[in-house]
């Protein structure tokens, strides 16, 4: 029994999708594919059939599933007590260079920061945007050293471990005209968007794809590259402006703005911490991706277990 293998089998269940399982593991779909063919001569059973949106588990898959996650979890957290055995955080004085979206900076870096800060005092950290079109130079290069992002883009050494899971939600002004406390479909392509799009701009993102396949579409009239920024607009417009979750409970707060859900169903998106494979034995940086993973456990809130 390959038990290499058996991560493979628990990011493939808990996303039930090929590719998604790849972006979470670092790995091409053909490379997921093949292991997984190697997990089903191993068990003597299909684990996952095709379906219309990914894969769907075997009764069988479904039975052990709990069990082997379990086993991976254990081992992973006696490989992290290990590294953090082997380095004293406090004694760490180097530069790390961390690579972040504009919606990661908000909510995820303030707690790491000040974590790292109190632990690591003598550690530099710098934060860099987010770049897709040089980010797989930063990696190979070195000048990235950890990269808290959703990657569309498959990377070749990538190691990938999940921070947080979140599915898309609305919002507007209070008391918009338009807007009852949840629109219907309808409603929704009818009133004016307004679109964050960080990475290459333009006009259509996630939503515009899911409307299409219903053959439908939206009045998308500003484009925008920050998330925070777009809840400022929005406060102050009629548009209403769909966001990943923590996202838009965070711009509800700060500018007063109404949440409401989606009038269709649309599936969520995963960020994760990514490091390049040369650094996976590092002990200075296993010490610190473990600690940016357990902050996240206890201060943000949809973090995955």
């Amino acid at each position: 029994m390959d038990y290499n293998l058996f991560p493979v089998f628990v990011e493939i269940m808990r996303h039930q999708n090929l590719s998604k399982a790849g972006r979470a593991l670092g790995m091409t779909q053909p490379a997921v594919s093949n292991a997984l063919a190697r997990l089903r001569d191993q068990f003597g059973d299909q684990l996952f059939i095709r379906a219309s949106r990914g894969v769907i588990p075997t009764q069988f898959a479904s039975d052990i599933g709990a069990d082997i996650e379990r086993h991976v979890e254990e081992l992973k957290l006696l490989t992290q007590t290990q590294s953090r055995r082997s380095v004293e955080l406090s004694k760490i004085s180097r530069r790390f260079r961390l690579v972040a979206h504009d919606m990661e900076e908000c909510l995820i870096l303030p707690q790491v920061l000040a974590e790292l800060s109190n632990v690591a005092p003598g550690m530099q950290i710098e934060v860099r945007p987010y770049n897709r079109a040089t980010l797989a130079d930063e990696l190979t290069t070195g000048r990235a050293d950890f990269v808290m992002a959703y990657l569309r883009d498959v990377h070749k050494n990538l190691i990938s471990r999940e921070m947080v899971y979140q599915d898309f939600v609305c919002v507007c002004r209070k008391n918009h005209p338009e807007v009852g406390k949840r629109p219907s479909l309808k409603q929704f392509v009818r009133l004016n968007h307004m679109i964050v799009s960080p990475d290459k701009g333009g006009f259509h993102g996630l939503v515009d794809e899911h409307l299409m396949e219903k053959g439908m579409s939206r009045n998308v009239t500003i484009s925008v590259p920050h998330f925070l920024t777009a809840c400022q607009f929005v406060a102050r417009t009629d548009c209403i402006l769909t966001l990943p979750r923590l996202v838009a409970e965070e711009g509800a707060r700060a500018f007063g703005l109404h949440l409401f859900e989606l009038p269709f169903k649309m599936d969520g998106f995963s960020t994760s911490l990514h490091w390049h494979r040369r650094l996976d034995n590092d002990p200075e940086h296993a010490a610190i991706r473990e600690l940016i993973l357990e902050t996240l456990k206890k201060e943000v809130p949809g973090r995955q277990n």
